[in-house]
């Protein structure tokens, strides 16, 4: 059954075991299959792990397969991001929130907001305020912060039990990278998928060849399925004074 094997991966991919949980995913995404979720979940944790190139063609062939699945053209807009394909992610984005899946429009506008589009971004997050959003909240401090830089220093770190990816997008990657290596370190880090998944959109280039992301990425097994199965596109493992970090040049900007 191949949601046997997908939950069996996800439940390795939770403990670590990332090399096990693909090579269980891939087997469970070539069977045949009643629903798309092993390959939303295959698709996931290749983007996750910095793999976008391999994530795209998965994500695409669980949206074809499920085309009203909000998560899975969620997802896919986060990969488009990462291989550059602006115009594309934003319809993907808009669409998952069409179908009741709004991150990815979060996701997307933290994008803008750290490429230096942050009245885009707030435009963009100001429409999903008309929905009925369960971080209305969050989603108006998020604005607040974007358009008033007072506002931005000054929005808490950690006021809720998800990653605050808002502090990447306003120049706060240091507190950000702080949290994560702090709650990596100590095992205490919650949805991991949440944490690492804007790492590898162009914007962010700088806070993913920071010491302690690669140092967070070790303790939740990312540098031992990288050192296995190869480093993520356009990325290479580097050491000086810093420390082991990532360098990813090579990949898109």
């Amino acid at each position: 059954d191949p949601m046997v094997l997908a939950v069996e991966a996800m439940l390795r991919a939770e403990d670590g075991d990332l090399l096990e949980a693909l090579v269980l995913l891939e087997q469970a995404a070539a069977q045949r299959l009643q629903d798309s979720t092993p390959l939303m979940w295959l698709g996931l944790n290749l983007y996750v792990a910095g793999y976008v190139a391999e994530a795209t063609p998965v994500l695409e062939r669980a949206v074809e397969m499920d085309p009203l699945v909000g998560i899975n053209h969620g997802y896919l807009s986060m990969v488009y991001l990462a291989v550059g394909r602006g115009e594309d992610a934003l319809r993907a984005a808009l669409r998952a929130r069409e179908l009741g899946w709004p991150p990815a429009t979060w996701v997307y506008a933290g994008h803008l907001a750290g490429g230096g589009e942050r009245e885009r971004a707030a435009e963009l997050l100001g429409a999903m305020l008309a929905d009925d959003q369960p971080y209305s909240a969050e989603i108006a401090a998020f604005i607040a912060a974007l358009r008033d830089p007072v506002v931005a220093r000054s929005l808490p770190a950690d006021n809720s039990g998800r990653p605050p990816e808002e502090l990447l997008a306003l120049g706060r990657s240091g507190d950000y990278l702080d949290m994560l290596s702090q709650r990596a370190a100590s095992g205490r880090l919650d949805n991991g998928i949440g944490w690492f998944r804007s790492f590898w959109l162009p914007a962010f280039r700088p806070a993913r060849e920071d010491p302690r992301f690669f140092a967070a990425a070790s303790d939740v097994g990312l540098v031992e399925l990288w050192e296995t199965r190869g480093y993520p596109d356009g990325c290479t493992r580097v050491s000086d004074d810093a420390g082991d970090r990532l360098d990813c040049r090579g990949g898109n900007e």
